[in-house]
């Protein structure tokens, strides 16, 4: 398996997390270090309702994303590999009634491959800024910023990941749902991603208000990579643990585990795979 191959793959999918058991096989699961498998705040005695006051914040996160991608043959061994991606971002955001703007300035990515898996080139055209908004519906990037053919591109999804668009008042086991839909890159062909998530308010940390929330997202795309016309499917579900600010509804942390199965079709043979991701982003101040 040629590592271009692999890399079109693991590049987007660290930014569209999604939860399936991978397939058995012959060969370890590489061990990924890093990010925990679950979250471990935990809800302790306070505070039951909260009020979230719209404003205009500027915050620095870290994302470290810890990926396995599996790749189902129909003949021979399973075939898997690893990828440790760690980036640092500023978000400006601020707070509308039912929406968010934000400006987003990517600062640092890093990349430790496996052996068969593409990492990210050292040339990135650092800082990135790029910005848009978000609301219960989509997500928006300026159109002159989404160009698949820039590698910054594939980590835009874990930028939005960041922007937490809560109801202004929140109580204790309070359940709410959103559809989100956004234009993104899978290495350099242009999708659209379409993620239903789910929340509930587990309570008051140390930390903030935590909230549960689990996803199910499809994506789709074709394009083109060198002489071959590509197509992208992709289908999965992921749960994640958030931790807001209780005055804002900035996020504080978030860690999640997820996985997403792959169907990639080029010169009309398709290959399936199956990628596992843990993440977690912490804001730094």
């Amino acid at each position: 398996m040629h590592s271009r191959r692999l890399e079109l793959i693991v590049l987007p999918l660290m930014a569209v997390a999604c939860s399936r058991n991978p397939s058995p096989g012959t060969e370890p699961i590489p061990v990924i270090n890093g990010v925990p498998e679950q979250p471990g705040v935990q809800p302790s005695s306070g505070r039951q309702r909260w009020t979230i006051s719209p404003t205009r914040e500027t915050h620095r996160y870290s994302s470290t994303i810890s990926t396995s991608i599996e790749l189902n043959q129909p003949a021979g061994p399973v075939t898997r590999d690893s990828l440790i991606s760690r980036i640092t971002f500023t978000l400006e955001t601020e707070r509308l009634a039912q929406a968010i703007d934000y400006t987003a300035t990517i600062e640092g990515i890093s990349s430790q491959a496996g052996t068969r898996t593409g990492g990210m080139s050292t040339s990135l055209s650092l800082p990135f800024r790029l910005s848009g908004q978000v609301d219960r519906l989509r997500i928006t990037t300026d159109s002159a910023s989404l160009d698949c053919s820039n590698e910054v591109m594939a980590v835009i999804p874990v930028v939005q990941r960041s922007l937490v668009l809560p109801p202004l008042t929140l109580q204790k086991d309070m359940t709410w749902a959103d559809s989100v839909s956004s234009a993104a890159c899978s290495g350099g062909i242009p999708v659209r991603a379409t993620t239903v998530r789910t929340y509930k308010v587990l309570g008051e940390s140390p930390l903030g208000i935590l909230i549960k929330r689990q996803d199910r997202t499809s994506t789709a795309g074709e394009g083109s990579q060198g002489q071959h016309r590509i197509k992208l499917i992709t289908e999965g579900t992921g749960d994640a643990q958030l931790v807001i600010d209780p005055a804002t509804g900035s996020l504080v942390e978030t860690t999640g585990t997820s996985s997403i199965a792959v169907t990639i079709t080029a010169s009309g043979r398709e290959q399936h795979f199956v990628q596992t991701v843990r993440e977690k982003t912490a804001r730094l101040q």
